[in-house]
């Protein structure tokens, strides 16, 4: 990871996603590029950019090991962040998830939505204080190759030590299309997705557990997240066709907006799709 893009307003204090960046950067020694979004209204009495010209002096002290600092201004559009990703080669981008309710109808994960469609640089979204390194990681997979996105996407966070790939399994629903043909196990599916990442990616260091939990995925997701205690939520979205494609039953957009989750998600490329299954007689 050589360069990460925090994208936000700084209308709270702590901005949480600028906090979180500094911790990502510093762990990686690599650039941190802020981008401020100027909201439409009566501009303070000190100006947004000295504030965080601030921010920034402070973080240089606090985290010695960023490779660079830099700032700049936007509209607060999805374009404009995107735009700025990719002008800079931008490895990942954080967003604030955190409702600021001094902000008429603030809706940060409508943005941070938005992005998602836009590209296919993973956005970390934050609603949590930053408390140190994600250690523990909760990777929602669910077939094929992407499973396989899912968990290349979790192991970006190099700090990470264990990813729980955790297969829900609705009455057999959401179970992976060519294992629900031949009657598998969802445990023995989510045991398979794992070995296939272990074989292709040996380098890995983290420590992968696969977990296949009964029920609908957002009522897996609340249930593992209180017993596995993980620091983040991994998930792959399908872009404008649907932010549903590891969650038929709950998207993305409604974890963004629903959860207290800090949630790394990235839009699922062409690449890692699977070829659509033949239709078959009832």
């Amino acid at each position: 990871m050589r360069t990460i893009l925090v994208a936000s307003d700084f209308s709270l204090t702590p901005d949480l996603a600028f906090e979180r960046g500094c911790e990502l950067a510093s762990e990686e020694c690599a650039d941190l590029r802020v981008l401020q979004l100027l909201l439409d209204r009566q501009p303070p009495a000190v100006p947004p950019g000295a504030v965080i010209e601030a921010l920034l002096a402070s973080a240089r002290e606090r985290h010695p090991c960023i490779a660079g600092l830099a700032h700049s201004v936007s509209a607060p559009s999805a374009a404009a962040i995107v735009a700025e990703a990719e002008r800079i080669g931008a490895d990942f981008i954080v967003m604030r998830n955190e409702i600021n309710a001094a902000l008429h109808d603030d809706r940060p994960f409508d943005l941070i939505e938005r992005v998602l469609h836009r590209t296919d640089v993973p956005v970390l979204a934050v609603s949590q204080r930053c408390s140190g390194p994600y250690r523990r990681l909760l990777a929602m997979i669910d077939s094929g190759r992407e499973a396989q996105a899912v968990l290349e996407t979790a192991e970006t966070i190099r700090s990470a030590q264990t990813i729980f790939a955790v297969h829900a399994c609705d009455d057999g629903q959401s179970a992976p299309a060519p294992h629900q043909a031949r009657g598998d196990d969802p445990a023995d599916a989510a045991r398979l997705v794992v070995r296939q990442h272990r074989r292709e990616h040996p380098e890995a260091t983290a420590e992968v557990r696969p977990i296949a939990a009964d029920g609908d995925v957002a009522t897996v997701l609340v249930h593992e997240w209180s017993e596995l205690h993980p620091d983040l939520i991994v998930a792959v979205t399908r872009g404008r066709q649907s932010l549903g494609a590891l969650f038929r039953h709950s998207e993305v957009s409604e974890m963004l907006e629903d959860l207290p989750f800090d949630i790394l998600a990235r839009r699922l490329s062409a690449t890692y799709r699977d070829p659509p299954q033949p239709r078959t007689a009832d």
